[in-house]
């Protein structure tokens, strides 16, 4: 009786162990005022719509470019010459490599991450 008190304990802990470390379902967003300095970001949100209100709200309500993005990570790139772009990834480092990309393709000679966030 004691084996299986004890096997049956392991395979709860087992179970409690894996949910613990299972990736939660987040909504996050990013987002730029284009013609001013005004930036923001949100990330671990259960509602999509919370995640865009936040930066809505980081920004004093003057970014006129926000994105919302689910699991992921998203950034934001600006260049002095008022290009931009954006992407999301599977990790910081291709949402910021996309958003360059796409900053440069749009004219972009100095561009450089505005923002950036990753959820999930």
């Amino acid at each position: 009786m004691r084996v299986g008190t004890m096997v049956r304990g392991a395979a709860i802990a087992v179970c409690v162990a894996m949910t613990a470390g299972a990736a939660s379902a987040e909504w996050g967003a990013v987002g730029i005022d284009t013609t001013g300095d005004g930036y923001g970001w949100s990330a671990g949100y259960t509602y999509e719509s919370d995640a865009y209100n936040r930066v809505w709200n980081e920004c004093g309500g003057y970014c006129d470019q926000i994105f919302t993005f689910y699991n992921e990570c998203a950034a934001i790139s600006q260049a002095s010459n008022g290009a931009w772009g954006w992407s999301t990834g599977g990790n910081r480092g291709s949402a910021e490599s996309g958003a360059l990309s796409w900053c440069r393709q749009y004219g972009g000679r100095d561009c450089y991450i505005r923002v950036w966030a990753c959820s999930g």
